[in-house]
């Protein structure tokens, strides 16, 4: 069976099942009747399609079987949802050249027939291709070797980059077509891959070209571009611009974006500028961004744009914790483990540093869960562990001081 929990950077069409409507208990009642051999009706092999995408990465489940349901689903009942799971589960799957193109083009055929967030694996692909340095890596020993998933005449065929300009080309070309759905921050893709001077103005220019349209995340990744390092106040003058239009909308998060880079151009900005970004990241916290969570208790904690407030500070870093912060779970973790007087509150505290390893992959959290299994406070004791969370800690790029 391929196994693809060992090939790095190659995400799946992803999208919740919840967005969907699709509970747990409508999830398990599907799969009992798909079981069942009960035959579907064309408009529910997209349920089938996020059902089964679901399942890649359960060990009990061969995953040649997922591709092959995602495969009948796209080639004989028209799922373009099954046509992008099934593209981008070849990309996870198979290296080869000649099955490389057509999960590309089941995801281009997707693409095509409106799931635009297909556009998300096609870009990821392209640009993880581009920052390996010895493309020959991806190359086959067989070119013409299908992976008997061969596309469907209506696929239109996805190019095989021949050197790095070229995944760099394809690559920006997908982020725009991905754009709708924001499921690609342009700085994912070019800062670390080297990219020549004109192709960074070029993506400037598409960049500009697309945030004339009406979906806001255009201008959101023009923004962001906009504030990268090197650049001018002009430069911060027209993102800030940007980003307050992007977050008239109303949405948490666009709020905490703008107010964090408002922060950053304190320096640029007029002296009221400390309340604006409270007022904004209060908008976004009490519409339950977790960040802003966090940002507000900074906030409090400092009387930045507002009065200091020690209470109020605790408060939403822990409502900043429950909601999944890891900044906020670590820190809540390592104020209780200071004040924790019994076993039981040490222990409590130590959970929420765990949380923080564990769920948010913070690399700190993952250094100090390393020392409480070493010596077992508010854990249990193991050398094993304390190993394990160490070498995570050290991946994750942490550095002893």
């Amino acid at each position: 069976m391929p196994d693809i929990s060992n090939i790095p950077g190659i995400p799946l069409y992803y999208s919740p099942l919840s967005s969907y409507g699709i509970t747990p208990l409508k999830k398990d009642m599907f799969l009992e009747a798909w079981e069942r051999g009960d035959e579907l009706p064309d408009e529910e092999w997209d349920t089938l399609a996020l059902v089964r995408e679901s399942q890649f990465f359960d060990d009990k489940i061969d995953i040649e079987d997922i591709l092959d349901d995602l495969e009948e689903g796209a080639r004989d009942h028209g799922s373009h949802l099954c046509a992008a799971v099934l593209g981008a589960g070849i990309l996870g799957v198979f290296t080869r050249r000649g099955a490389v193109s057509d999960g590309l083009s089941w995801l281009v055929r997707a693409v095509h027939e409106g799931v635009q967030s297909a556009a998300y694996p096609i870009a990821a692909w392209y640009a993880n291709r581009a920052r390996m340095r010895d493309l020959a890596a991806f190359e086959d020993v067989d070119p013409d070797q299908s992976s008997c998933y061969d596309p469907t005449p209506e696929c239109p065929q996805a190019p095989f980059p021949r050197n790095r300009a070229e995944c760099l080309e394809q690559a920006l070309f997908w982020t725009l077509n991905g754009l709708a759905n924001d499921i690609w921050e342009c700085e994912t893709i070019l800062p670390d891959l080297d990219a020549p001077d004109e192709l960074i103005a070029k993506y400037e220019d598409l960049l500009r070209k697309a945030s004339q349209t009406p979906p806001p995340a255009p201008r959101r990744l023009l923004a962001c571009y906009l504030m990268r390092d090197g650049t001018s106040a002009k430069d911060h003058a027209e993102a800030i611009s940007l980003l307050r239009d992007v977050a008239s909308d109303g949405d948490a998060h666009d709020k905490l974006v703008l107010a964090m880079a408002l922060k950053e151009c304190m320096d640029e900005l007029p002296d009221s500028t400390p309340k604006e970004i409270f007022r904004l990241c209060q908008e976004a916290a009490e519409a339950g961004d977790p960040s802003a969570m966090r940002e507000l208790s900074y906030h409090y904690g400092d009387g930045f744009g507002t009065e200091k407030d020690g209470k109020l500070s605790a408060k939403w870093l822990s409502d900043g914790a429950e909601a999944g912060d890891g900044e906020c779970r670590l820190l809540a973790g390592t104020i209780l483990l200071d004040a924790a007087k019994t076993t039981k509150e040490r222990r409590e505290a130590v959970d929420w540093i765990r949380l923080a390893a564990e769920e948010n992959d913070i690399p700190a959290a993952w250094a100090l869960l390393a020392d409480h299994f070493e010596t077992g406070d508010g854990l249990y004791k193991s050398k094993k562990q304390a190993l394990h969370c160490r070498k995570r800690a050290a991946e994750l790029g942490w550095k002893k001081t």
